[in-house]
C-alpha cells in the first residue's frame, strides 16, 4: 500500500519535530497495569483515546489497552485492546472484532478509538481500520475505575509490550491526524503534539518523570487537568527491571525478535522482549535490527552460570543450522570460553559469573569484534567478513538472561560505539518506496482509463487481472508502451494492439480496450517501478544497447539486438552488479531467462515456468559485472540469436529499499520462516530454486493488513486466489504456512521483495 495514499500500514519514523522521550513498559508477567478513579462523570456520548503501541508478548489471547468498569452497573464494562485474531472491544458482554492483525513485535504502531454516540471507530496509524454501531454511553469517562494495560474488571488480560503518549480527550471525537500526521520526506506516519482542549476528564500520560512510581511522577497527567494515574506493579530503578524506558516511537530500539527463532523448543521472551531463557534444548534468537556498517555496543547480562551460553552476530539468514556451522556467525560461547569464528572453535576469554555484564563492541567498519566482562576486555578478534547484514544473536540451552541495547542506558561507555536504535541508523538512500516503486488497483471499464496517483511516472508496468484468468501484460519505457506487451506466464512474441497499447502518463497508465489490461467489470492490479525514462545509448558491452537507469534505486531497463557471437557482453549502466536479471526475446517464441545470484553457480530459472533451477548448458558463462551482463559463450536464441531483439530488466539491491534473497523453509504453518529484509515490504515474488514452484506475487495493496493471503503468480494466468497468512512486518515478512509453495522444510527459496518503508522509519504492522 502506498505510504502516501494508505498510512495504516505505515511508518513511526524519528523524523519531524515532536520528540517523544519515553515510554513505559509493560510485563504481564510483572500484573503492571496503571489505574484511576474519576470523581464525576464526564461526556459519555463523545471522547477519543491514543495511544502509540509497541507489542511484546504477541500471545494467543486478549490484551487490554484500555478499559473501564462501573461496579453497580453492568453496562458500564468496556475493554478495548486486541488478540490474535485482531482489533476487539467488549461492552458488557457484547463483542466487536476487527480483522486487522497486530503481529509486529519489532516497531511501534499508532492506536486511535473514539466515540460519537452513534459508531465507535478504530483507527490505525490514521486510516480508519474497523467501525461499530452502537448508541447509549459505553462504559468509559463515567466515576469509577479505569485502567491502561489491564481488565478493568478483574486482574486479567494484562497487555505485554510499550505504551506512550496516551491522550484522552473528553467531548471531542478526533481521528488519528490530530496526534500524529504524514512526513513529507519519508511518508511515515509520525507522532505530533496534541494541541486541543482535553476536555475535564482529559489526561495526557508521557511517562516523562521516572523519578517514581506514583500517581505523581511515572502516572503523572501532563495536560494540566491534574488527572494522575496510579502505577502499579512498575519499577524505575535502574537495570534490567527498569520499566521507564528509552524506547518511542520517534527512537525505536532493538529488542529480540520472538518471531525469530532456531533449533529447539522452549525458549520464552519476557519484560519487553529483552528477557530470555531457554529450556534443555539449544536454541538461537536474533535481535530485531540489522546492521551492515558502523560501530556499535551492546551489553548482556547472564543470570544462569553453566555452559552452552553466549552472545555474537549472524549474517542474515534463515537457515536451520546450528550456530557453531555457520560460516557467518561470530560469537563467544562465554561459559564454555570458546570464541566461533565461521564455524571455527579458539579457546577465548575468562568465564564469568552469573550477574556479570558481558557486552560486545561490534566494528563492521573495520570487520572487528570485542567482548568485555565487567568492562574488562577478553581481546579483539578480526576477520569479520565485511558486507553482509548482521544481527545480535543469543544462543543458550538452560539459560536466561537479559539485554541492554541502551534503551535502560548502559553500564559502561565505549567512545564511537553507537546504541542500537533506529535513530543511530544511516539515513536511507531511498527514504520512501513509493518514490520509485508502487501498486494500483482498478476495476475495467472496456474503453479507456487513466491509472493514476503514482508519485512517479512509471517505466516498468507489469499488470494481471486478478478476478478472471487472463494473461499478464509487460510494458516499459526503453521498447515504448506502443510496442506493445509482453507476458511472464507466456513464451509469445511481442503483442502489438496498435490503438489499444497503453500509454504512460507523468503518474500513472492510461490502458485502453484490451482484455488483459481494462476488461469490463474485471478486476485488476498494477506493479510499476521508475527506471529513468526511454533510455540512452550504451556502448559498455560488445554489443551496444539502450539503456534506461536508476542508480539510486538499483534498477535498469536494457534493450539490444543479438548478434550470435561468443562471449558477447551488454552494458545495463547499473555501476553495481546486479542481485537479478530477467531477458527476454521480443521477436521469437521463448522462454523468460532468469538470471539470480542465490542460485546455483551456473544455473538460472524461467520466470515463466514452475521448473527448478537447471544446469546452464547453452547458457554456460552467463554472469555481470558491474557494468556489463556476460551472454552465454555460445549464440542462443533466448538471449542472442543474431538480429533479433531484447529487453532485459536488471536489479541490485538498495539496502532499505530492495532485496534479492534467500532463505529456508522450516515446514510449520503455524511459526513458519522468518525473513529480515531491512524495510517493510510493499511487493514480493517468490519460489523454490531446487522443486517445481510456481513464482508466487504478493503486495500490500491487495491486502491492506496482515495477514496478507492474495496471492498472484508470475508463470500463471490464473486469477487471483486466496492463500494461507503472510505477515508483512516493518522489517521483513513471516510464512505462516507450510508445503512447498513458499515453506517447505530444509527447502531452499529465493525471494525479490521492494519496500514500502525502510525499518529507520517503518512502523509495526
Amino acid at each position: 500500500m502506498s505510504i502516501i495514499g494508505n498510512n495504516i500500514l505505515a511508518g513511526a519514523s524519528g523524523q519531524g519535530g515532536y520528540e517523544i522521550q519515553r515510554g513505559l513498559r509493560f510485563n504481564d508477567g510483572d500484573t503492571a497495569y496503571l489505574n484511576k478513579t474519576f470523581s464525576s462523570a464526564g461526556n459519555r456520548q463523545a471522547w477519543t483515546w491514543s495511544a502509540w503501541v509497541k507489542q511484546g508478548d504477541l500471545g494467543t489471547g486478549r490484551q487490554v489497552l484500555f478499559g473501564a468498569y462501573g461496579a453497580t452497573n453492568n453496562s458500564d464494562l468496556l475493554e478495548v485492546g486486541f488478540e490474535t485474531n485482531g482489533i476487539y472491544a467488549t461492552i458488557n458482554t457484547v463483542l466487536t472484532n476487527g480483522t486487522y492483525r497486530f503481529r509486529d513485535p519489532s516497531a511501534w504502531f499508532h492506536y486511535v478509538v473514539n466515540y460519537n454516540g452513534s459508531y465507535m471507530k478504530w483507527y490505525i496509524n490514521g486510516e480508519e481500520a474497523h467501525s461499530w454501531a452502537r448508541t447509549g454511553n459505553l462504559g468509559i469517562n463515567g466515576d469509577f475505575s479505569h485502567t491502561i494495560g489491564r481488565s478493568a474488571f478483574s486482574s486479567i488480560r494484562f497487555f505485554d509490550g510499550y505504551l506512550a503518549e496516551i491522550n484522552f480527550i473528553d467531548g471531542q471525537t478526533l481521528d488519528g491526524s490530530s496526534f500524529a500526521e504524514t512526513d513529507s520526506d519519508t511518508g511515515a506516519w509520525i507522532p505530533k503534539k496534541y494541541s486541543g482542549s482535553f476536555g475535564t476528564n482529559g489526561f495526557n500520560l508521557n511517562f516523562s518523570d521516572n523519578s517514581d512510581v506514583t500517581a505523581t511522577t511515572l502516572g503523572k497527567d501532563s495536560s494540566g487537568n491534574g488527572n494522575n494515574f496510579t502505577p502499579n506493579n512498575f519499577s524505575v530503578t535502574a537495570g534490567a527491571g527498569n520499566d521507564s524506558l528509552e524506547d518511542t516511537p520517534t527512537n525505536n530500539w532493538c529488542t529480540l525478535n520472538p518471531l525469530m527463532v532456531a533449533g529447539g523448543t522452549g525458549s520464552t521472551l519476557s519484560n519487553g522482549n529483552l528477557d530470555v531463557t531457554t529450556g534443555s534444548t539449544h536454541q538461537w534468537r536474533t535481535g530485531t535490527i540489522g546492521i551492515s556498517s558502523g560501530k556499535w555496543y551492546v551489553e548482556y547480562t547472564a543470570t544462569t552460570n553453566s555452559n552452552t551460553h553466549g552472545i555474537g552476530i549472524r549474517a542474515n539468514t534463515t537457515t536451520n543450522t546450528p550456530m557453531y556451522s555457520e560460516t557467518t556467525a561470530y560469537y563467544w560461547q562465554f561459559y564454555d570460553t570458546n570464541y566461533y569464528d565461521g564455524g571455527s572453535a579458539s579457546s577465548y576469554g575468562s568465564r564469568p559469573n552469573a550477574g556479570s555484564i558481558v557486552a560486545m563492541t561490534i566494528d563492521l567498519d573495520n570487520g572487528t569484534i570485542e567482548f568485555f566482562v565487567n568492562n574488562v576486555s577478553q581481546g579483539q578478534k578480526t576477520g569479520i567478513a565485511l558486507g553482509d547484514t548482521y544481527k545480535i544473536i543469543w544462543t543458550a540451552s538452560g539459560q536466561s538472561g537479559s539485554f541492554n541495547f541502551g534503551q535502560h542506558g548502559f553500564s559502561y561507555t565505549k567512545t564511537g560505539f553507537k546504541a542500537l536504535n533506529t535513530a543511530n541508523l544511516p539515513v536511507p538512500t531511498v527514504k520512501n518506496g513509493t518514490e520509485y516503486f508502487d501498486t494500483k488497483l482498478w476495476t475495467g471499464n472496456g474503453t479507456s482509463q487513466t491509472i493514476s496517483g503514482l508519485s512517479f511516472q512509471p517505466d516498468l508496468a507489469w499488470l494481471k487481472a486478478r478476478s478472471v484468468n487472463y494473461q499478464h501484460s509487460v510494458y516499459d519505457a526503453v521498447r515504448g508502451a506502443s510496442a506493445g506487451r509482453l507476458a511472464t506466464d507466456q513464451t509469445l512474441t511481442e503483442v502489438d494492439r496498435g490503438a489499444n497499447n497503453p500509454s504512460f502518463t507523468s503518474d500513472g497508465i492510461t490502458v485502453r480496450n484490451t482484455l488483459n489490461d481494462n476488461a469490463s467489470g474485471q478486476t485488476f492490479v498494477g506493479w510499476f517501478w521508475k527506471a529513468g525514462g526511454s533510455g540512452s545509448a550504451n556502448t559498455d558491452g560488445t554489443i551496444s544497447s539502450t539503456v534506461s537507469v536508476n542508480a539510486d534505486a538499483g534498477f535498469s531497463i536494457v534493450s539490444y539486438t543479438g548478434n550470435a557471437t561468443t562471449g558477447a557482453t551488454v552494458g545495463h549502466g547499473l555501476s553495481v552488479t546486479p542481485n537479478m536479471y530477467v531477458i527476454k526475446d521480443r521477436d521469437s517464441v521463448s522462454n523468460w531467462l532468469v538470471f539470480n545470484d542465490n542460485l546455483t553457480t551456473n544455473n538460472n530459472l524461467y520466470l515463466n515456468t514452475a521448473d527448478a533451477q537447471f544446469a546452464a548448458g547453452g547458457f554456460a558463462g552467463m554472469g555481470a559485472t558491474s557494468s556489463l551482463i556476460q551472454l552465454p559463450t555460445g549464440g542462443t536464441s533466448t538471449v542472442n540469436e543474431s538480429g533479433k531483439k531484447y529487453i532485459a530488466y536488471c536489479f541490485s539491491e538498495v539496502e532499505g529499499y530492495s532485496k534479492f534473497g534467500s532463505y529456508t523453509g522450516n515446514g510449520s504453518s503455524s511459526d513458519g520462516t522468518f525473513v529480515y529484509t531491512g524495510f517493510k515490504p510493499a511487493f514480493i515474488t517468490m519460489r523454490s530454486v531446487s522443486t517445481s514452484t510456481d513464482w508466487q506475487i504478493k503486495d500490500d495493496e491487495r491486502d491492506l493488513y496482515n495477514p496478507v493471503r492474495s496471492r498472484l503468480w508470475a508463470n500463471l494466468g490464473n486469477g487471483e486466489a486466496q492463500g494461507t497468512d503472510m505477515d508483512f512486518l516493518s522489517n521483513g515478512f513471516k510464512i505462516k504456512e507450510s508445503g512447498n509453495a513458499t515453506n517447505q522444510s530444509g527447502v531452499a527459496y529465493i525471494y525479490m521483495a521492494f519496500a514500502e518503508t525502510p525499518f529507520k522509519y517503518a512502523n509495526a504492522a
